[in-house]
């Protein structure tokens, strides 16, 4: 109730009572005040009741909703002010901090962004200049944070596209990437927009900018209390201690009486002798990319900062973006991180030299002399395994980039080590915004290539699972050209057909498994150097009958989903059914896995079967996430009818095992009766854990931060 108060007192009055200007500064006063009067009502509720959920307590304090962003496109939804650029936000910042400033500003990260800040901003922009920004999620991260992606380019364009992008914070301390990446996306509407400028109006006609400026929102969201963190903050027993969730015994504060920030250990009740050793953990994402997983140049120990993860690409942002990547075909990408200056290309993990190597290299010597920076090579870098610019490369053909843009000389605190004083923020963004902005431009140095067009891409359905889809296309090189063919529904890009030589296909709907809705078509044309992009101007409706009835429940305590499937008519070989797929939303595997369905009883139409649930990868069950959506599709081989689904929410709280004995299952069954579809959702809960009032004093004590040990901050820089 109190969350719901302050969200539409402070909706309304944000949008209709302040100017643009006071917005983000009136936005980090109320989360302070609801910070501090969230803490009040718990303390309130537990005098008066003696008891209270903790997991809620953490979820109501620290995640501030913003509903507001996911309302339709309105231009100019802030009609009391202009947009604020980040150059302006900036306009007064203060210079360094004794020790860590972000402890210094707290959660509000100061003239830095925090994530609230950041999911605002981007909203902002799109709210103002809709037809140049969208602003989607491809992912959540292990808390449910969005991971935001803003795409820019000039939408009333036609002409056919090439596609780059941007992403920052793998590591969640480095947080002038996030700047950096804010600075570019402001830029490159300014310039266009507002100084005209002739090479990003061109840029904006001709290709599609896609930025991701926070790939860790989680560990971004812990800076204010610890500045060290890097990885992200999967959920596991770091230490060995026998704990799955971490107690966080050390914190860092701002110690008014000496003036600067310091360790506190907090005594926890672990079943270990140590204090001060649990840190907040988690898996370093930019170690989690699935080539080259295993090596020296990652950590298999959990404790460490470069631990890779249980397995590859384990990590929901590492799944996130990959799959985000597997649904563009990128040219040039470009990844920001910071504790040195240097301009870095693949491969990181091994000396051996990667395809395109003459390109790679050439290019990278344009980066150089934009920005000063020397080569990986010249400072003696390090080899990695798992890394980010290796999988875009060996993965997807991606020309991938690293640009180390900050490295703290002499420094005080673990952030003044990778990131700079907030009035160094702006010269230091347009430094890496002139070394981003050349690479968005498709360059090309060894690799001399005019870019293939394609255009008129035009789509007619055949039959209620058919459709056809055709387009014309040309290369100024007489280059021989390759085709893909994408379907997308809200930004969500599914591949329909690739290495088509022809300039036609027909796309057979049920066997992409896709669910109803409004799908435009993507064209890829492909000259074996350049991909670039188009659009069908129309959308065509996917709609599938149905002919029979599924239904999915969970059983053996969440280990297992019971298929059961009730279709008199349906072609069957004998007593079982072959043609059932079972997927997750979150698994990287895109396929699912296949189920044999097994008829309960002769001729009785009723066949039932099960999958098993992992959290982890395994070649014996489906891959799932917290909160995760899982999926049944079948169809009849016999009719046009195209893939029957049902979906149902699994829902697991954050610490808890799918392999549970203390859950409840409560079942609520939603049918909706048309002519077409059927279905049913089931939520699975774990049982709260409830904790007496001292509990939660103990924790409003661990809030307020009161210190048993102090310690002077102590370099723990592990680089990139």
């Amino acid at each position: 109730m109190l969350s719901t108060l302050f969200y539409v007192c402070e909706t309304v009055f944000l949008v209709n009572f302040i100017s643009a200007q006071k917005q983000l500064t009136f936005m980090k006063k109320i989360l302070k005040m609801r910070i501090v009067l969230e803490i009040i009502l718990v303390f309130v509720l537990t005098i008066g009741f003696g008891s209270v959920n903790i997991n809620a307590l953490a979820n109501a304090t620290f995640h501030y909703r913003f509903d507001l962003f996911n309302a339709p496109k309105t231009p100019n939804i802030f009609t009391n002010g202009d947009y604020i650029w980040i150059w302006d936000e900036y306009a007064n910042a203060p210079g360094n901090i004794y020790t860590a400033d972000v402890v210094f500003w707290g959660p509000n990260y100061g003239p830095y962004h925090n994530y609230d800040e950041l999911t605002y901003k981007i909203h902002s922009l799109e709210n103002h200049f809709p037809n140049f920004v969208d602003v989607f999620s491809i992912g959540q991260s292990t808390y449910k944070r969005n991971i935001w992606a803003i795409k820019i380019t000039n939408e009333s364009s036609t002409n056919a596209k090439y596609e780059f992008y941007l992403v920052a914070e793998h590591h969640a301390r480095e947080a002038i990437t996030l700047e950096n990446a804010l600075y570019f996306m402001d830029k490159l509407i300014y310039s266009a927009l507002f100084e005209h400028n002739k090479t990003i109006i061109q840029l904006l006609n001709n290709a599609e900018i896609y930025i991701i400026p926070l790939l860790n929102p989680d560990g971004h969201s812990i800076l204010w209390w610890y500045p060290y963190q890097r990885k992200n903050l999967r959920i596991q027993d770091d230490d060995g201690d026998g704990t799955l969730e971490d107690e966080y015994e050390v914190r860092v504060i701002w110690d008014p009486n000496v003036n600067h920030s310091v360790e506190v250990y907090e005594d926890s009740s672990d079943p270990d002798t140590q204090v001060g050793e649990d840190t907040p953990g988690g898996v370093d994402l930019n170690r989690n990319y699935d080539f080259e997983w295993y090596g020296p140049g990652s950590s298999v120990t959990k404790n460490q900062e470069d631990y890779r993860g249980p397995y590859p690409a384990s990590e929901p942002e590492t799944q996130a973006i990959m799959s985000f990547m597997y649904q563009h075909d990128f040219r040039y990408a470009l990844s920001l991180h910071s504790g040195i200056q240097a301009v870095i290309k693949p491969w990181g993990y091994t000396s051996g030299s990667p395809p395109h190597n003459e390109e790679l290299t050439a290019t990278e010597e344009k980066l150089m002399n934009i920005t000063s920076f020397p080569s990986w090579e010249q400072i003696g870098g390090y080899s990695v395994n798992g890394e980010w610019g290796d999988w875009c490369l060996a993965k997807r053909d991606i020309l991938s980039y690293t640009i180390e843009v900050y490295g703290g000389a002499t420094y005080e605190s673990i952030w003044d080590f990778f990131n700079p004083p907030a009035n160094q923020v702006i010269n230091n963004s347009a430094l890496i915004y002139n070394a981003a902005a050349f690479l968005a431009t498709d360059p090309h140095f060894s690799e001399i290539n005019n870019l293939p067009d394609v255009e008129n891409v035009i789509v007619n359905r055949i039959n209620s699972t058919h459709i056809s889809v055709s387009w014309a296309a040309s290369d100024p090189d007489a280059d021989e050209l390759s085709y893909s063919v994408y379907l997308g529904h809200h930004n969500n890009w599914t591949l329909a057909a690739t290495d088509l030589n022809d300039t036609n296909v027909i796309i057979d709907l049920q066997s992409l498994f896709l669910r109803d809705g409004n799908y435009k078509v993507k064209v890829v044309a492909n000259d074996d150097i350049d991909r670039v992009v188009n659009y069908s101007r129309e959308t065509i409706s996917i709609e599938f009958p149905t002919t029979g009835k599924l239904s999915l429940k969970t059983i053996n305590n969440q280990t297992m989903v019971l298929i059961t499937l009730d279709d008199d008519d349906l072609n069957h070989n004998g007593s079982k059914i072959e043609t059932v797929i079972v997927k997750a939303k979150s698994s990287i595997d895109a396929m699912g896995i296949n189920v044999t369905l097994t008829e309960t009883e002769p001729d009785s139409g009723i066949f039932s079967g099960n999958v098993s649930l992992s959290l982890e990868q395994s070649p014996d069950s489906l891959q799932v996430a917290e909160n995760d959506t899982v999926t049944v599709l079948y169809y009849d081989e016999n009719t046009e009818n195209g893939p029957t689904t049902i979906s149902q929410t699994i829902s697991v709280e954050y610490g808890q095992s799918i392999v549970t004995t203390s859950s409840s299952i409560s079942t609520t069954s939603t049918t909706t009766s048309t002519s077409t579809k059927e279905t049913t959702t089931t939520t699975v809960t774990s049982t709260s854990t409830k904790h007496s009032g001292m509990s939660v004093l103990a924790l409003l004590g661990i809030l307020a931060v009161t210190p048993l040990v102090t310690k002077k901050l102590v370099n723990r820089s592990k680089r990139n």
